[in-house]
């Protein structure tokens, strides 16, 4: 589930039962709605942002759709996340608590409005102070200026973070792919010197075992020289 999605919960079962068919799974094997309402209170509450309190109402803050009480998804934590994307979830909270306020001062003036009828300095107050809230809460255009120059500063933030993880990781490869060529090259140089090392041995062996045959040689020739002597005697 997308972070504040505004997705109501039947809707959501709706689209688990769409992706079980479409995926072929049956109703014996496809998850339950109540494992996915379960799974979706873990981790996220459903929140009003309307002028009427949608907590305090007598309804299914996870199934109502009434339009007053401007319901909208939100993870009850954002530990976790990377960091461009709690920026975004951050300031798009922060845009409807603004709203809201907007709202509440908005609705508290036209009430005071309308129940003004009779000018006394008691009402006037009322209204004066009513309208000074009002006076300091910035209005819904620029509300969205602002949101909206939050979101794209958290979306380039968000596409810095990924091109410089991009980056590392590139690095990475190359630092890797060049370990990898340095251990070829130092394995060769390891092949390279065991084979002189093989045939300096064969050729002290080759050494060794002329010296023997020539050893053997002046013996035999030693020896026949030794007999013909005797022989003569």
């Amino acid at each position: 589930m997308a972070p504040e999605a505004g997705t109501s919960s039947s809707q959501a079962a709706a689209d688990t039962h769409a992706s079980a068919a479409v995926a072929g799974v049956g109703s014996a094997d496809a998850v339950s709605v109540l494992v996915v309402r379960n799974i979706i209170q873990d981790v996220a509450s459903r929140k009003g942002y309307g002028l009427q309190d949608g907590a305090l109402a007598p309804v299914d803050a996870f199934e109502d759709e009434t339009g007053a009480y401007h319901w909208c998804w939100e993870l009850r934590s954002l530990t976790g996340l990377p960091k461009a994307v709690k920026q975004q979830a951050d300031a798009a909270r922060k845009h409807r608590k603004q709203v809201l306020d907007r709202l509440k001062a908005c609705s508290a003036y036209i009430q005071l409005a309308q129940s003004f009828t009779k000018s006394t300095k008691t009402a006037e107050q009322k209204i004066a102070k009513a309208a000074a809230k009002l006076n300091k809460l910035q209005g819904l255009q620029d509300l969205q200026t602002v949101a909206t120059a939050a979101a794209e500063a958290a979306q380039l933030a968000r596409q810095q973070s990924l091109a410089a993880a991009a980056q590392a990781e590139t690095a990475q490869l190359a630092k890797t792919d060049k370990s990898a060529k340095e251990a070829e090259k130092a394995a060769k140089e390891a092949e390279r010197a065991a084979k002189a090392a093989t045939k300096a041995a064969e050729a002290e062996e080759k050494a060794r075992q002329k010296a023997e045959e020539d050893r053997v040689g002046l013996l035999d020739g030693g020896a026949v020289r030794t007999g013909l002597t005797d022989t003569n005697c």
